[in-house]
């Protein structure tokens, strides 16, 4: 496997359960003490790109929070001024995930 996915492949319909598998085969091979490239957590990663890739506003306010509380306010809300809202909600309270999902 290449070292390096180009963008276009990223952006095409390429980007299928089989790249992801050889991505996550690899990773483990190559970085086997790095954890949560695993399949789900690949398509997590992907999923958190193409959600904020155009919201640049939004970017700044992904990186107060943990990797939890983006995960949490992805699936949760489901527009991005719900995300907004809730990110700005989860660096302003610094709620626990417990607390943020009840919200």
């Amino acid at each position: 496997m290449s070292h390096s996915l180009s963008y276009n492949k990223l952006e095409s319909k390429e980007w299928g359960s089989k790249v992801i598998d050889k991505l996550a085969e690899y990773i483990k091979e190559e970085q086997p003490q790095l954890k949560g490239f695993n399949r789900r957590g690949l398509y997590r990663m992907k999923q958190f790109y193409e959600t904020y890739k155009d919201q640049t506003d939004l970017i700044e306010m992904t990186r107060k929070v943990s990797w939890t509380h983006n995960l949490i306010i992805m699936s949760s809300a489901k527009t991005i001024e719900g995300k907004e809202f809730y990110l700005r909600l989860s660096d302003k309270e610094r709620y626990p995930k417990r607390e943020l999902k009840r919200q």
